[in-house]
């Protein structure tokens, strides 16, 4: 890069002479080819600019008509391009023909034009460095020799003329370390020459007479301070110039920029002795490689920085920095819990601005920062510490200060109100806890987290409690005590040793203080050895119509049973076409219990998509698992031209792993352009260090570039740990773009001490280091994302301890500020952890907090994401507490087959209606519902419910999907367990629940409810009616009403008042759908009373109580 120039607009154009092209950056940051195809030559005259040929080009200057001159010394011609974008020659034959000679058309001669000026008239000037002369050129085409004596032999350079004609003089335009030298034009017509070779500039007035205004003639240097007389100046070899409003001369002169004014001369940017660039500090401190100079319209002098390939800008004034927000509210209680961090970010008009940032005064202990400064952009988490204060509002503030901008300081407000203390308040993170496992495994674990929301102290106490099987599940520990803010971790196991395939049940009590929670545990134990798991309920990508190119999701498929689960991969899209959707792969297999589960790739293409939604399923269908299909849903939203939802960078989080004092290698992260145009970034990044470490630093190539809409752009990454010592430490690397967004990349290097790497792994850490914390990355979701409620939402961490080793056993969980429920995720192998995340409702900001527990190691950590919302969409909603059995609405209850059930959501249907009878539809308006792949009998559908049947053919002891379907619409999927019988009995009369449906029948009367007024005697025969037993023989197709005769076949039992009834039989009732009739004989030695229970049981589960009057 050796020409710079700025048009009347603000534009800025480069010449790009490897790339034969010259460039455009527009104001608003956005780089594109104003000249040149990137062919070597010199035609394409007539046309334009962008498809014309290049040879060399060098110099560039601009007029007040809006033409660009573009110097090109190898093609022997000076180019012009108009505002209509149309390139032909100024100046220039293109042959090595003659010399110019005064007046004749400027398209005749050879020139060899490294550099061009245009004066305020409209005089266009020609630097040839090979004759060492200055031509200029009128308004009419003609040329004139203006400075220096051009002539075919050595005789032509030199130095003398000063004091006189500047068409006498001799000028030495080049030497060894300056071969593009430039000139320049002022406001009054006077040109400047680099002339290089003899170590001055010189100027040549508008009377043509020529002086040295900067120069000794000796080589060197000039210093910073004191002021040096001008002419008293050393340079190196003075390459570009620039003059701004004041007169005020810039000299580039490699290794530093000179400016001159009223006869001194001072260094006022660049260090020889420098090694780094120095952006964001002081100019005089960095280091650069100076050729083409301009000074813009605002007075920065801009340097084509060759040695560093940038263009690089020395502000006239000090850059202005900001922080965001102004004011950061927190609301606590007195001896509660610390509310959730705040962001701040800090941003600056030019990257790499240091910082400083504390909180003012010694006052505000309450107030912490993630870091004590930086380099702007960068994004610092504000936290309070309630314990300490009493009830009422705080008042601090948070200082960011950098010398060198303007303002220096900046000050934002910290305010917290804290409410009165709460009492203390249970909280637990799980709702149940299912284990799916095939037959004869070890024990399976997993955790629940305990927190105290409240104030104060709080004791508790886990017992686990099991239906049948024996002692199959234990909780550990079984007592603690909670404190706010400080969670703990109950470990339960489920232990299937010597247990026959089925379904078991069971429950963990937790009590504490007068709060009691029950958490149902199922643990399903398959009689087939292979279960698939999708490691994803949901994908969503977002698109902008004739935009760039989307960034790729994917999913894992793992088999948590054994042996080889063959599979195949399928797509519908639901509208759209087919061609919006693409799988990297149709078949493979996952090997159980997996060590890497493999992964499904999927991508999608918006092109001839018009702005809107569209929704596509993937299915994963192994036919030897009992779980078999698994599908996913696709959600696709597709916005107007020109919309720009910003950036998106993969992975979001990098983690490194290396020895004290080695090194780690670089990693690359995906930058995405969704948007329609081409936009820039430039980058800033640092170690969040409490104390300096020599060498340390954060290296990434490019640091600055314009992002490809066709392709994804690649970003290399590299810690130098320099001295860091042994330890975990966090940087970031912020990328800030020309729509104003910055994007943080998130850096954890771990460093542990000296020894020899374990093996099998290089960058492995020393053996005998011992860990102490988990340390969780999120690589699915940058800070200040934005999600989309209603869409699903992948969360995917990098979880490792602090010696490097990755966790695979624990837990990983996922909790939000705006939302109670909490996201377990599942291991795929080799430290990562995913799952799916539905946002339900739109916040400013929502606060993920990633939770991470290895209780074997007794080692904790956590990670924490601020993220914002968008606008909610549309598509149906089903939570998973949401799927209950309609009989005995119990949440986390196993389904069975033929079973009714009740599935509650949002926009589940567009209609509503019932169907009191067989058979029953598999679609009502545009709405149906599937279950493992098969399409569910409806009896009611509205949009906030829906009942249907479990279909008889779904595979029991194992877990499947459901999920709802409403036009061109898809819900999430939702797991739920599935036993072969899981009884209900149906409520009396009324809806009363405790009374159950259960009828005393004698001869020769009509059966009675067996309640106060007709209760139940020993003998008497018990009509009950029932859901959930499971299959009868006959068996009815799905939705149809049964037909006469068809018995269940599971053993069938109930008790009265815990007494067994005998001649128990169980049928389905005719002319219904999924109703079963019990019949027993009510056994003797029940004790009398107007409320007894009752329970029905099959295939070892249980019902829910219910009661019948007993005389």
């Amino acid at each position: 890069v050796s020409g710079v120039a700025e048009d009347r607009s603000g534009n800025l154009y480069i010449s790009d002479a490897t790339n034969k092209r010259v460039r455009k950056i527009s104001p608003n940051g956005v780089i594109t080819t104003f000249a040149g195809s990137g062919r070597a030559g010199s035609d394409g005259d007539g046309g334009p600019a962008t498809a014309a040929a290049l040879l060399s080009p060098a110099g560039l200057a601009a007029d007040a008509e809006g033409n660009i001159y573009i110097a090109d010394p190898l093609a022997l011609k000076v180019r012009r391009v108009g505002p209509d974008g149309i390139i032909s020659t100024f100046a220039g034959s293109g042959q090595f023909n003659m010399l110019p000679q005064d007046g004749m058309p400027a398209r005749d001669p050879a020139i060899a034009a490294v550099s061009v000026a245009v004066g305020p008239d409209g005089t266009v000037f020609i630097l040839d460095a090979s004759v060492c002369a200055v031509y200029r050129v009128d308004r009419q085409g003609r040329i004139f020799i203006h400075a220096g004596r051009p002539e075919l032999t050595p005789s032509s350079c030199g130095f003398a003329g000063d004091g006189g004609p500047a068409r006498n003089a001799l000028l030495n335009p080049a030497n060894l370390f300056a071969n593009t030298p430039t000139i320049a034009v002022d406001r009054a017509g006077a040109l400047y020459i680099a002339d290089a070779g003899n170590f001055r500039v010189r100027r040549v007035d508008p009377n043509g007479v020529i002086n040295t205004v900067a120069g000794s003639g000796e080589v060197g240097t000039t210093e910073a301070f004191p002021l040096t007389p001008a002419r008293s100046a050393r340079f190196l070899g003075p390459q570009g110039l620039g003059v701004n409003a004041n007169g005020v001369l810039a000299v580039a002169d490699l290794r530093s920029v000179v400016a001159v004014a009223q006869g001194s001369a001072a260094r006022v940017a660049g260090n020889p002795a420098a090694t780094e660039p120095g952006d964001g500090g002081p100019a005089l401190n960095a280091s650069l490689t100076g050729r083409g100079l301009a000074i813009d319209r605002l007075g920065n002098i801009l340097v084509a920085d060759s040695d560093n390939r940038r263009l690089r800008s020395v502000l006239a004034r000090p850059p202005q920095i900001s922080a965001s927000p102004g004011v950061l509210r927190f609301t606590a209680a007195v001896g509660g819990a610390p509310p959730p961090p705040l962001a701040l970010a800090i941003g600056a008009e030019t990257p790499g601005l240091a910082f400083t940032a504390r909180v003012s005064g010694g006052g505000a202990p309450w107030v912490k920062l993630s870091a004590a400064g930086g380099v702007a952009p960068r994004v610092i988490d504000v936290t309070v510490d309630p314990a300490d204060l009493l009830q009422g509002t705080y008042f601090a503030s948070i200082v960011i200060e950098s010398p060198n901008a303007n303002p220096p300081s900046r000050t934002i407000s910290v305010a917290v109100t804290v409410n009165p203390g709460q009492p203390p308040r249970l909280a637990v993170d799980r709702e149940n806890l299912s284990f799916t496992v095939p037959r004869n495994v070890a024990a399976r674990s997993q955790t629940i987290r305990l927190d105290n929301a409240g104030g104060g102290r709080l004791e508790f106490r886990a017992e686990a409690f099991t239906n049948r099987g024996g002692a199959w599940l234990r909780a550990a520990p079984s007592a603690g005590t909670l404190l706010p803010g400080r969670p703990q971790n109950i470990e339960v196991t489920a232990d299937p040793s010597g247990l026959l395939p089925g379904t078991y049940t069971g429950r963990l009590i937790i009590t504490a203080g007068s709060e009691t929670r029950v958490i149902p545990v199922s643990l399903l134990i398959s009689r087939n050895d292979r279960v698939i798991l999708l490691s994803q309920t949901g994908l969503s990508f977002t698109a902008v119509a004739g935009g760039g190119i989307i960034p790729p999701r994917g999913f894992e498929i793992l088999n948590v049973g054994r042996g080889r689960a063959e599979w195949s991969v399928s797509a519908q899209t639901l509208d759209g076409g087919s061609g919006w959707l693409q799988l990297d792969r149709t078949e493979g297999f996952s090997d159980g219990p997996p060590a890497v589960a493999p992964r499904v790739e999927v991508r999608v293409n918006a092109s001839g998509l018009a702005p809107g939604q569209y929704y596509a399923v993937v299915t994963v269908d192994a036919p030897g698992a009992a779980n078999s299909p698994q599908v996913l849903t696709v959600f696709l939203e597709v916005l107007p031209r020109g919309s720009d939802p910003g950036a998106v960078v993969e992975p979001a989080e990098l983690v490194f792993t290396t020895l004290a004092g080695r090194s780690p290698g670089a990693q690359e992260v995906l930058v995405y352009n969704i948007a329609e145009r081409p936009k820039t970034f430039r980058s800033s990044a640092g170690f969040q260090l409490t104390q300096p470490a020599a060498g340390a630093r954060i290296a990434n190539l490019p640091s600055d570039a314009q992002l490809s809409v066709t392709e994804p752009n690649r970003i290399l990454i590299q810690p130098f740990v320099g001295a860091l010592p042994v330890g975990a430490h966090s940087g970031t690397v912020n990328l800030e773009f020309t729509d104003g967004r910055v994007l943080p990349i998130r850096l954890r290097v771990i460093v542990t001490g000296f020894g020899t790497p374990r093996s099998g792994w290089a960058g492995r850490p020393a053996e005998g280091c011992d860990a102490s914390q988990l340390l969780p990355a999120v690589i699915s979701l940058s800070p200040s994302a934005q999600v989309t409620p209603g869409w699903p939402v992948p969360l995917t961490a990098d979880v490792r301890d602090d010696c490097g080793d990755p966790l695979d056993s624990g837990a990983v969980e996922v909790s939000f500020s705006n939302d109670s429920s909490v996201v377990p995720l599942q291991r795929i192998g080799g430290g990562r952890w995913t799952g799916t995340w539905v946002p339900r409702s739109s916040t400013d900001q929502v606060v993920l907090k990633f939770n991470a527990v290895d209780q074997s190691q007794r080692l904790r950590g956590e990670q924490v994401v601020h993220i914002g919302t968008r606008p909610r969409q549309d598509p149906p909603v089903v939570a998973p507490s949401s799927v209950v059995s309609s009989v005995s609405p119990s949440p986390f209850t196993p389904l069975a087959p033929g079973a009714l059930i009740s599935i509650y959501g949002e926009r589940l249907a567009e209609v509503t209606q019932s169907f009191e009878s067989g058979p029953l539809p598999r679609q009502v308006g545009a709405t149906r519902v599937l279950m493992g792949g098969i399409p569910m009998a409806i009896s009611f559908a509205s949009p906030g419910q829906i009942n249907a049947v479990v279909p008889l053919a779904i595979n029991p002891d194992t877990i499947h999907q459901i999920y709802v379907r409403r036009g061109n619409t898809a819900s999430q999927p939702v797991n739920v367990d599935v036993a072969s019988a899981q009884p209900a009995v149906f409520p009396g009369p009324g809806g009363e629940q405790r009374q159950g449906r259960i009828f005393v029948v004698r001869a020769g009367e009509q059966p009675v409810l067996a309640d106060t007024a007709n209760p139940a005697r020993a003998g008497d025969r018990l009509r009950i009616l029932a859901a959930g037993l499971g299959l009868a023989t006959p068996s009815p197709e799905d939705g149809q009403p049964a037909g006469e005769g068809a018995v269940v076949m599971e053993p069938v039992g109930v008790t009265v008042g815990d007494v067994p009834a005998a001649d128990v039989t169980a049928t389905l009732l005719p002319g219904l759908v999924g109703v079963y009739q019990v019949e027993a004989v009510m056994p003797s030695g029940v004790q009398r009373g107007s409320a007894v229970p009752v329970v029905v049981t099959a295939a070892g589960q249980a019902s829910p109580p219910v009661t019948m009057a007993v005389d």
